[in-house]
């Protein structure tokens, strides 16, 4: 552990090398292209841009957000622009208890932003990269959906639902996915990891005789790192399909599986080619999320009715792993967020199910539209099941009593906080005095 400690230290020296940030002053001519695209604002769309060059300035190309007004056209893979701006720098915050997002720009090596209001020229590029042409490739099935007879909200949930793009998803949706405690269905992480591999592995045996079993699961495998690729490898969508592959590499070579190995394998994949991976929420709620799981899912489903067939399993896993999960993530959500939605474990255990049904719909509807395949009959039927989950979750949103903001935490009663639900594990198993005086304990310093 030592070691480990001391080499993620050490790692994170390495990459943490503040570079020459430059100065301008006035308008600039500048020369960029396309990193990638970020969420967009009422009045405009901002991305992720390389600037490449700035006239008349020695600077060395260097990262930026700009934003650009809804009504020009959209940034793309293949050109290469040139325009007029201001570049400013991002300014950190004021008070201490505003979202510092210098900061948070600063870990992706991005200083300045700029407000482009001009004409823009364009010229295309020679060639693309191999990235490039992948990201370019998720942005025209990305454009296939918009242009698609799918209702407006629609497109952008199935966007963000299989292709991790919210980035144009309308304010009052998200607020009832924040509010109603569902926000982690927008965000591509295990539970759509396994369902699409678990579906992949389904139609492949029926494919592949059942004597190339191995080969089923490698192709599936094959594939989820591709989709991976495809959707530009969040932290969630690397930490599952690392956590997939490993369990059944033990498969593979029939070893027996372990969970936190495989878990602990994620986290050093992902932290030794990023270390600043380590302060982005998403990162630490993903990784609390399974580790809640493995800790609490157990222990709870003692106290649950013992299932006796597959299908009362998983309705039985269902409020277990959903509550294993917001426990753990509790101290965290309220420490970075300042709110929390009680009515979120009763929206997880209506939602969860049905949004299974939703994602394989989902995974079908974008592969129909990656080849311009458009059923009147399907986009029909999906909307209808899309409209009824919203509807669902809005009405979870609406139940203003159970959601409270403004919550007070710091990372010391946060640390607490976790710590007494790490004794609850034994409170649950062993029922004994020891264990209840240990939570209580933690309860009690907590609190006040």
């Amino acid at each position: 552990m030592v070691f480990f400690c001391v080499l993620g230290a050490f790692t994170h020296f390495l990459d943490f090398k503040k570079p020459q940030i430059p100065t301008f002053d006035g308008k600039q001519n500048m020369v960029f292209q396309l990193r990638k695209k970020l969420n967009s604002s009422e009045k405009y769309r901002r991305y992720e841009v390389e600037i490449l060059k700035v006239v008349n300035s020695g600077s060395a190309p260097f990262n930026a957000v700009i934003s650009v007004p809804k009504a020009d056209e959209q940034l793309d893979f293949t050109k290469y622009y040139q325009t007029e701006s201001y570049i400013n720098r991002v300014e950190a915050p004021n008070n201490n208890f505003q979202f510092n997002y210098a900061k948070y720009l600063s870990r992706k090596n991005i200083f300045h932003q700029a407000f482009i209001n001009g004409e823009v020229i364009t010229v295309p590029k020679k060639a693309l990269t191999f990235s490039e042409k992948i990201k370019q490739q998720r942005l025209n099935v990305l454009q296939n959906i918009d242009h698609s007879s799918l209702q407006p909200r629609n497109k952008e949930f199935l966007k963000g639902i299989i292709l991790a793009d919210r980035t144009e998803m309308d304010e009052e949706t998200v607020s009832d996915f924040n509010k109603s405690g569902l926000v982690h269905l927008l965000a591509i992480s295990g539970t759509h990891m396994v369902i699409i591999f678990w579906l992949l592995i389904w139609v492949l045996r029926k494919l592949i005789p059942l004597k190339f079993r191995n080969l089923s699961i490698i192709l599936a495998l094959v594939f989820i790192w591709f989709f991976a690729i495809f959707i530009d490898y969040g932290s969630s969508v690397l930490r599952s399909c690392i956590m997939i592959t490993a369990y059944y590499m033990f498969v593979l070579l029939q070893r027996k599986s372990d969970l936190l190995h495989a878990l602990a394998l994620a986290g050093f994949m992902i932290l030794i080619f990023d270390t600043n991976q380590i302060y982005d929420v998403g990162f630490q709620l993903s990784f609390l999320a399974v580790l809640g799981i493995y800790w609490l899912n157990q222990p709870i489903l003692k106290y649950l009715p013992k299932p006796k067939n597959n299908f009362q399993n998983f309705l039985v896993n269902i409020p277990s792993v959903s509550l294993s999960a917001q426990l753990a993530t509790l101290p965290l959500v309220i420490y970075y967020f300042h709110q929390y939605s009680l009515v979120s474990i009763l929206a997880n255990l209506i939602i969860i199910p049905f949004s299974e049904i939703i994602i394989i719909s989902s995974l079908v509807m974008t592969v129909l539209l990656v080849f311009k395949i458009d059923f009147s009959l399907f986009n029909l039927i999906y909307d209808g099941m899309v409209n009824t989950l919203l509807s669902a979750i809005k009405w979870f949103a609406n139940l203003d009593f159970a959601f409270f903001k403004n919550i007070p935490m710091t990372l010391l009663e946060a640390s607490l906080l976790l710590l007494s639900f790490y004794f609850l594990r034994d409170v649950l198993l062993k029922k004994d005095f020891k264990s209840a005086v240990r939570f209580s304990y933690g309860m009690l310093i907590f609190l006040p």
